[in-house]
């Protein structure tokens, strides 16, 4: 458990878990052995062959977690990949930061795809679990483009119901070329009929993210960036999530 003030992310030693904004999940997580649960899962893709693979799911054969004071540390080797994820809370926002390094050990280039996929919550446990298609029917996304940012926010149903917002980013990413930041909030289109997040159809079938945003029937929240690794080199990038009361408070993060 990596926990502030008001912001904590429950971790499995699979890198499984669900984030949480006082009383709110901010995450959909189940404690599912087989897929894993869900969470916010990180997938990783060569461009060039089309393999892919995750960070979240338990299949992850080669993954080794550690666990220090305040940071989760997982490393993974895939399709000659060396990862490194470290995931810390901020002590001072409302934030948790997932910092990964790239290592390619080939002596050829490399160009990696990376993406994010969380199901959206920002409701109480109970509600959620009791009626989560009714739930999700309330949600709100939104992009900004000027800070390549994506917002999710539940629409009050009462004057007295408290506003949570949702911010989540890749930053620090320096792309390759004619390759921009991709997004996606809809569950349907990322994954796709028939598909599951272990291979959903963004990831299988190579095709980009949409950019839809608004009144989604079943919200999420993906972001993707292809990065260049030179041979021998590496390449850092960190995905954040955070909560705010306020849509300029949650950019402000």
């Amino acid at each position: 458990l990596l926990a502030g003030a008001r912001y904590a992310t429950f971790l499995t030693a699979a890198g499984t878990g669900y984030s949480a904004w006082d009383e709110l999940a901010l995450t959909r997580w189940n404690p599912d052995l087989i897929e894993g649960g869900g969470g916010l899962l990180l997938y990783f893709r060569d461009a060039v062959s089309g393999r892919f693979w995750s960070f979240g799911q338990v299949s992850a054969a080669t993954l080794e977690s550690r666990f220090y004071g305040g940071i989760a540390e997982f490393r993974q080797q895939h399709n000659d990949i060396e990862t490194l994820i470290e995931i810390c809370v901020a002590p001072d926002a409302d934030l948790e930061l997932r910092r990964i390094t790239l290592r390619n050990p080939s002596d050829q280039p490399r160009r990696i795809e990376l993406t994010s996929y969380a199901e959206v919550v920002l409701n109480h446990w109970a509600a959620d679990a009791a009626h989560p298609a009714f739930s999700k029917l309330f949600i709100q996304t939104e992009w900004v483009a000027e800070s390549q940012t994506l917002l999710a926010r539940r629409r009050p149903r009462s004057p007295e119901q408290s506003p949570c917002w949702l911010v989540h980013a890749l930053v620090g990413a320096i792309p390759g070329k004619g390759n921009g930041v991709q997004y996606e909030t809809d569950r349907a289109g990322f994954l796709g009929r028939g598909y599951s997040p272990a291979a959903p159809r963004a990831l299988k079938l190579a095709i980009p993210l949409s950019g839809t945003v608004g009144n989604v029937l079943d919200p999420i929240v993906s972001v993707r960036q292809t990065v260049e690794l030179a041979a021998g080199g590496a390449t850092q990038v960190t995905f954040l999530l955070g909560a705010a009361s306020e849509r300029e408070t949650a950019l402000a993060l």
